[in-house]
């Protein structure tokens, strides 16, 4: 080998280790850590752009998912779920830290994780838990911050967009048949649902319905180019898009249904990992897909319904009850939610813990808490109370002077505004939208200046680059 390419090579290998490793904390090694006998493992599960009216369980008329629908009927699912934002980054920054975004200052592509903030991973691993993480997407790059507290960080986003969840798949299989006693928390992002709508057959035809607007490598064209026209989308457009987009869901669920299998959900009884541990399994999603309703095409910035209502499953034979959680329920209570249900000490949360509630205890979260909900561009909370489900949305940069009140429980996607029509309502939720610092939203941000040319283009292709739209 000539010394020109053994340079080459070796200054390669530099590049991507510091690809790895910037801006990670150093974890203590193994040694120094134990968890207790009896730690469960613990597999998170974020399905990207997953709403969750689309699920058989939450009353949809399509067998979308029959592998979710297998577990949801062991385990804890929550009926009224708010992600934290409308995009990726703000959302599992929040399901991470147990913190809002204005909190812990990830709102987007342009800003990186505070390595200053607590995450689930770095909690679990100081406690004992091997963590191991999987993603799809340039969002979570190393550089975004989202791999904090992981002994392992994978990123498939250079795969093919079909082939990245068979190999996330594979890799958790391989985690769980891995005997090593010490128990293991992973993370995994499967990206499948996101547009482009371009699954494979079966599954890519499977809900035909409607004229398509775009082939189906070019939807996610189409969603962003089209985001608010509404004279364009024809009815016809919307349903075609919205078979697809359920082909999507019967992909991904595909994908999730060896690991499904393989812990034992659906069977006699639960199947213990390699380790001899149970497994703790939640799955969610970051936000949902708007098609048309409210006049919008897709997901951004806005906290639409369609966009922000989501799935929230809690799977653990014998330790959690299979019920349905009544109670409103946001992306910050993931983190305390998991750290009582394994017995981890407590940490500073946002969020409130529905693990006591899971066990089978009564419920300790008020069925009329105040919900928080954020973007770059608009904040709003909601609340269920005896006249209704209410949200409350404004624009930050307005310093909170416009306010839009609508009732979302007997229609969500009607966007009336009701403040005439309930003015106790609209005063109550604007004292408390003003319990928040519209003046410097992103305060706490830890902006990025290191995003490449490459990033730029491959997160505008996929309709990731967000802008302000009014």
């Amino acid at each position: 080998m000539s010394p020109t390419l053994l340079l080459l090579m070796l200054t390669l290998v530099g590049c991507r280790w510091i690809e790895d490793r910037l801006g990670r904390r150093d974890l203590p090694p193994p040694a120094e850590r134990t968890a207790p006998d009896d730690a469960p493992n613990v597999l998170l599960i974020s399905i990207d752009t997953l709403r969750s009216d689309h699920l058989p369980f939450y009353g949809y008329g399509r067998a979308t998912a029959p592998a979710l629908t297998r577990l949801a009927a062991e385990a804890a699912v929550f009926e009224l779920v708010y992600a934290a934002s409308p995009a990726t980054d703000g959302s599992h920054a929040t399901m991470f830290t147990g913190l809002h975004q204005s909190e812990h200052g990830k709102f987007s592509h342009e800003q990186r994780l505070d390595a200053g903030a607590l995450t689930l991973a770095e909690h679990l691993h100081a406690q004992g838990w091997r963590t191991q993480g999987w993603a799809s997407t340039y969002k979570f790059i190393v550089r975004s911050g989202l791999d904090q507290g992981f002994d392992q960080w994978t990123n498939v986003h250079k795969t093919e967009k079909n082939e990245r969840s068979a190999k996330i798949t594979a890799g958790l299989l391989r985690l769980i048949d891995d005997p090593a006693p010490a128990p293991w928390f992973a993370f995994a992002h499967y990206f499948d649902v996101h547009a482009p709508y371009a699954a494979p057959e079966p599954y890519a035809s499977a809900y035909v319905a409607g004229v398509a607007p775009a082939a189906p490598a070019e939807t996610g064209d189409y969603i962003s180019a089209n985001r608010k026209s509404a004279s364009k989308v024809r009815p016809a457009h919307i349903e075609a898009l919205k078979g697809m987009y359920d082909g999507q869901i019967r992909f991904v669920d595909a994908q999730l249904a060896p690991v499904l299998e393989r812990l034992g959900v659906g069977g006699a009884r639960p199947k213990p990992a390699a380790n001899g541990r149970p497994t703790l399994v939640v799955i969610t999603s970051d936000h949902g897909e708007a098609f048309m309703e409210a006049g919008y095409l897709g997901h951004s910035v806005y906290l639409h319904e369609a966009i922000v209502r989501v799935p929230w499953m809690v799977w653990w034979p014998g330790a959690v009850r299979p019920i349905r959680v009544p109670q409103p329920a946001m992306g910050v209570d993931l983190l305390p939610t998991v750290v009582e249900l394994v017995g981890a000490p407590a940490v500073e949360s946002s969020g409130l813990s529905f693990a006591s509630q899971l066990r089978g205890g009564a419920p300790t979260v008020p069925d009329d808490r105040v919900l928080m909900l954020q973007s770059p561009q608009y904040w709003a909370v909601a609340q269920r109370r005896p006249e209704g489900l209410f949200k409350l949305t404004t624009r930050p940069k307005d310093g909170g002077a416009a306010r839009l009140l609508q009732r979302v429980d007997i229609d969500r996607h009607d966007p009336r505004e009701q403040r005439e029509s309930h003015p106790v309502v609209y005063a109550e939720l604007s004292r408390a939208l003003e319990s928040f610092p519209f003046k410097d939203p992103q305060g706490r941000s830890v902006q990025r200046t290191d995003i490449s040319a490459e990033e730029r283009e491959q997160l505008e292709a996929m309709g990731y680059i967000e802008h302000d739209e009014d």
